[in-house]
C-alpha cells in the first residue's frame, strides 16, 4: 500500500509507519515558529500511513504525543482507526550528523535548546560546532547576554540549523564570531517573533547554506549582516536557497550591500522582502561597485560610472537625453519607469542585470506611452523583484512591440522559467501576445489578398472597357 500523507494546520510528517514498524525516532520537526525537540515515539497503526504530529516546543510531552496523533487521525479520518500504546519507549540519544567530516568527536551539541540546563553540554572550545538537530535559542533560553557571549565566542562555524525565536535578546551579537552556517541548503537560518530584537548583528557571518527566514520581529530596524552571502553547501544536493525578510519594524531598512550579497547567485530565490533601502551617500564607494543615490540628487550630479543606483529611475520626455548616463548601471534598487518618451531603443540599458523594488504594490519595470519605442531588449537582465503581482508592465507603446512576441518572451525568460504572469504587454501575457500577433499576420495576408483581387478586377475591367 502506498503511504498517505496527512497534513493539517501546522502538522508536519515525522515518520512512516507500517504494520511491522512501531517505533520512530529521534526526530526534529520545523514549523514556521517552533521546533519539536528529539523524542522517541512508539505507535501502532493498522494500515501503512504517514502520521503527522507537531506542536509548539515543550507544549506536548513525549507521553502525550501518541494520544495527540490518535486525536488528529480520528478527527480527519473517523472511519479509520489508529491505536496507540499506553507507554512510550525510553528516549534515544541523538547522534552526530552522519558522514560529515567537519563533525569531530566532542564538538557536537546533543541537546536542541540552549539554556541553563543544557549549557554544560555545549562544546565551548570548538571552532566548528555540529548540532544533532538544530541550535535553538528561544523563550526557554534563560541565559544572560554575558553567558551567551562566553558560551558562543569560539564558535566560528555551525553545522546544523540556527533558530532564534521568541527570545528575550535585543541583538544576536553573542554570535558575533560566527562565520558560516551550513544547514545542507534545506534547513533554516531563522529569526522570528523576537519582539525585543532591534538588529540581528552578525558582522562576521559570511556563508549561509540555509533557507533564510527573518520575519515578524516587530522592533527589528537593521540586519547588520554586511557580509552574508547565501551559498550552496558542498555536502548536499538540494540546489535551491530561498530568502524571506519580512514584517519587521516600520522603520526597517536593508543596505545596498546586504541586498547585493543576497542576490549574488542566480539560484537564490526571494520569496518576500519587505521594508525599504537604507540611505546611502552620494556616489558612494563604500562597496566594490560605485553606488549612486537618485533620491536626494539630480541626474546632472550623478556619475556616469554608476554600477548600482539607489532610488526609482524615471525616464521621461524631459530627461531622455541624459539616459546615456545609465550605460554602466548593473543594478537598480528601486523601479525603472520609462514614460512618454521619444526613444526608439533602450540600448543604453545593455548592462542592466537586476531591478529590485521594495515599494509595496509598485511594479519593478514600467514602460508606458512611448509611441515610437521599437527595441526593448535587456540582454543582461537576470532578476526582477517586486511586491506587485505583475512586476513588469508595458502599456500603450509602439504597435511593433505587440507584433513581435519575442520582446515579451525575452524579458520573461531572463528572470523566470515558471511564472508566466509576471510580464504583461497591454494586459496580455506573452502567450496571448503571440496569439494576437499570429492572428494579425493572418488578417494582414487576408486583407492583402482581397486588395490584390480587387486590383486585378479593376485592371481587367479597365481593359475590357477600352477594348470596346
Amino acid at each position: 500500500m502506498i503511504p498517505r500523507l496527512l497534513s493539517f494546520g501546522v502538522l508536519l510528517a515525522v515518520g512512516v509507519f507500517s504494520q511491522d514498524a512501531t517505533t520512530v525516532g529521534p526526530i526534529i520537526v520545523h514549523t514556521e515558529t517552533s521546533v519539536v525537540v528529539n523524542t522517541e515515539i512508539s505507535v501502532i497503526v493498522n494500515t501503512d500511513v504517514i502520521v503527522i504530529v507537531n506542536t509548539e516546543v515543550n507544549t506536548v510531552l513525549p507521553t502525550e504525543i501518541p494520544s495527540v496523533a490518535s486525536t488528529v487521525w480520528s478527527t480527519l479520518f473517523p472511519s479509520e482507526g489508529l491505536t496507540t500504546p499506553t507507554t512510550v519507549a525510553p528516549p534515544v540519544e541523538p547522534t552526530e550528523p552522519p558522514e560529515d567530516p567537519r563533525c569531530t568527536p566532542g564538538c557536537t551539541f546533543e541537546p536542541t535548546i540552549l539554556d541553563s540546563a543544557t549549557l554544560k553540554y555545549f562544546p565551548k572550545n570548538c571552532s566548528t560546532v555540529c548540532s544533532a538537530s538544530a541550535l535553538y535559542i528561544g523563550y526557554e533560553t534563560d541565559l544572560t547576554e554575558k553567558q551567551m557571549i562566553d558560551t558562543l565566542k569560539n564558535m566560528k562555524h555551525l553545522v546544523g540549523d540556527l533558530i532564534v525565536t521568541r527570545s528575550k535578546y535585543k541583538t544576536a551579537r553573542f554570535l558575533a564570531s560566527l562565520e558560516s552556517v551550513d544547514c545542507y541548503n534545506y534547513g533554516f537560518f531563522k529569526f522570528t517573533l523576537n519582539d525585543k530584537m532591534t538588529e540581528i548583528g552578525l558582522p562576521n557571518l559570511t556563508n549561509v547554506s540555509c533557507r533564510i527566514h527573518i520575519s515578524s520581529n516587530n522592533n527589528l530596524t537593521r540586519l547588520n549582516m554586511p557580509q552574508v552571502i547565501p551559498i550552496l553547501s558542498t555536502y548536499a544536493n538540494y540546489s535551491t536557497i530561498d530568502v524571506e525578510i519580512s514584517y519587521s519594524a516600520p522603520s526597517f531598512c536593508i543596505t545596498i550591500q546586504e541586498m547585493s550579497n543576497l542576490m549574488t547567485y542566480e539560484y537564490i530565490k526571494f520569496s518576500l522582502i519587505t521594508g525599504s533601502y537604507c540611505a546611502v551617500s552620494s556616489n558612494s564607494t563604500s562597496t566594490e561597485k560605485k553606488t549612486c543615490d537618485l533620491q536626494n540628487y539630480t541626474w546632472s550630479n550623478m556619475s556616469t560610472e554608476c554600477v548600482n543606483v539607489h532610488g526609482d529611475v524615471i525616464i521621461n520626455y524631459e530627461n531622455q537625453d541624459l539616459a546615456y548616463m545609465f550605460e554602466s548601471v548593473e543594478s537598480i534598487f528601486g523601479s525603472l519607469i520609462i514614460y512618454g518618451t521619444n526613444l526608439t531603443s533602450i540600448d543604453f540599458l545593455g548592462k542592466l542585470e537586476h531591478i529590485i523594488s521594495l515599494t509595496e504594490e509598485q511594479p519593478a519595470l514600467i514602460v508606458e506611452m512611448n509611441s515610437i519605442l521599437s527595441n526593448v531588449s535587456f540582454p543582461s537582465l537576470q532578476r526582477i523583484q517586486s511586491r506587485a503581482y505583475v512586476p513588469v508592465l508595458f502599456n500603450n507603446n509602439s504597435v511593433s512591440l505587440l507584433k513581435d512576441p519575442s520582446y515579451c518572451y525575452d524579458i520573461r525568460n531572463s528572470v523566470t522559467t515558471s511564472d508566466t504572469w509576471i510580464v504583461k504587454f497591454d494586459d496580455q501575457v506573452c502567450e496571448d501576445v503571440e496569439k494576437a500577433a499570429a492572428a494579425s499576420v493572418v488578417k494582414d495576408k487576408s486583407t492583402r489578398g482581397a486588395h490584390l483581387q480587387l486590383f486585378l478586377i479593376t485592371i481587367v475591367s479597365i481593359g475590357v472597357l477600352f477594348n470596346f
